[in-house]
């Protein structure tokens, strides 16, 4: 399985686009328009062939399917600029005008998104229930050396 937070922008824009269709009833047909829109919408996906944008849709429902609470909160660690954070955001918020905002739970899911990118990038935007683990414990714990730091005995 995809880890959750591999990808960039593209990746965050199918991520936060299969999340807000997910209860859709009509699915697929809606949510490939939805793609095939969004699409068109960022630079991020010029020169991506379909079978490539198959594909990166299989990776983002696994990842959603798996663990749908820490998908939708990596997505902040996977568009962790600013810049990338409003490329997001535009396109999802002209899919979800598209798809209509006056529903409640739309209009829920779209701000449990824009929450998500409002926070800055790493940790804080893990999950409850999801502990977030400082880097340099990471690292420590692969037998890679802490930033400025000798690496662990074994």
């Amino acid at each position: 399985m995809q880890q959750l937070d591999d990808g960039g922008v593209a990746e965050a824009v199918l991520r936060a686009l299969l999340y807000l269709t997910r209860r859709r009833t009509r699915l697929d047909a809606d949510r490939f328009r939805l793609i095939e829109a969004a699409l068109a919408r960022s630079p991020h996906f010029a020169g991506l062939d379909s079978r490539t944008v198959r594909r990166m849709v299989r990776q983002q429902v696994e990842v959603l399917t798996a663990d749908e609470a820490a998908a939708t909160a990596a997505l902040g660690r996977m568009a962790a600029t600013a810049e990338d954070r409003r490329e997001v955001l535009a396109v999802i918020d002209g899919i979800a005008a598209e798809i209509g905002a006056a529903d409640s739970a739309l209009r829920d899911d779209l701000e449990h998104i824009r929450r998500i990118l409002a926070e800055p990038a790493g940790p804080a935007a893990t999950p409850p229930g999801h502990p977030a683990v400082p880097v340099p414990a990471a690292a420590a714990r692969r037998g890679r050396p802490k930033p400025g730091g000798t690496p662990p005995l074994h």
